[in-house]
């Protein structure tokens, strides 16, 4: 899940607030379906309390398993009922292992619950679709690094679903993988050339949303057809936009 700095303390305060209403015998089960790698009979913590601690110190910016021991033992207790912690705060050799035992499918599986219980309709709202390279997972420039195509909802300035684009694979074929996991109905979804394919506007249409798809002229039939299509019409308003960084100057109209 990607956040922008000025929403991370309400998705923090949102999952506290749902852990109240949403039942009345504490937290509702997050994380349940995460499998616990574990040997049973074994462990002093909960492996909701750990993955929640940790989701929390991502939220708080922070950048290593140190900043999330830091976080649990100062400051704790003031996330209850969210956190249970009945043996204390687990140490920082704990988050490691387990965090790095969990499978991130699971966990991610989760995260897309949560949202969708903060944005519950997204009829009206803006949804971009977009790639983007990891940072830090190639640091060395050799191989393949992580690439990430994500929904993100404008008004919110949260990302809702993402879809790992594979090393044998390209985001056009995660495109639709990324939309059936969203309601559309009464969304406007944007993307740039790389989504203006005919079983990806389709795919819009049946789910009931909206779309604008950007068009070059690498695509010169339906260019063609799309320059004719509007010269022929009655005069109509154009907006030019012209936008310069990294490296290059894209106009836009």
């Amino acid at each position: 899940m990607i956040l922008s700095q000025g929403n991370r303390i309400k998705i923090v305060l949102s999952f506290v607030l749902l852990s109240i209403t949403l039942t009345s015998n504490g937290p509702p089960p997050y994380f349940s379906s995460v499998h616990d790698t574990r040997v049973v009979g074994r462990c002093k913590h909960k492996l909701s309390d750990i993955l929640m601690v940790a989701l929390i110190a991502y939220l708080f910016i922070g950048e290593d398993y140190s900043d999330i021991y830091q976080l649990c033992r100062h400051r704790g207790e003031e996330f209850k009922p969210l956190l249970k912690l009945p043996n204390g705060c687990p140490s920082e050799d704990t988050f490691e292992r387990v965090m790095q035992a969990v499978h991130s499918d699971e966990i991610s599986a989760c995260l897309e619950v949560y949202t969708s219980q903060i944005i519950k309709d997204l009829s009206g709202l803006h949804i971009a679709i977009d790639g983007k390279k990891m940072r830090g997972t190639n640091p060395r420039g050799h191989g393949e690094s992580s690439y990430i195509l994500s929904a993100w909802v404008n008004e919110h300035s949260l990302s809702i679903a993402q879809e790992a684009v594979g090393e044998k694979s390209n985001e056009i074929t995660c495109v639709p993988k990324l939309l059936d996991k969203l309601a559309l109905e009464g969304a406007v979804v944007t993307m740039d050339a790389m989504g203006t394919q005919v079983e990806i506007a389709e795919q819009n249409v049946k789910k009931k949303g909206d779309f604008v798809l950007a068009l070059k002229g690498n695509q010169r039939h339906l260019f063609e057809d799309a320059t004719d299509a509007f010269s022929t019409r009655q005069l109509h308003k154009r907006h030019l936009e012209q936008v310069k960084g990294h490296g290059r100057i894209d106009k836009r109209s």
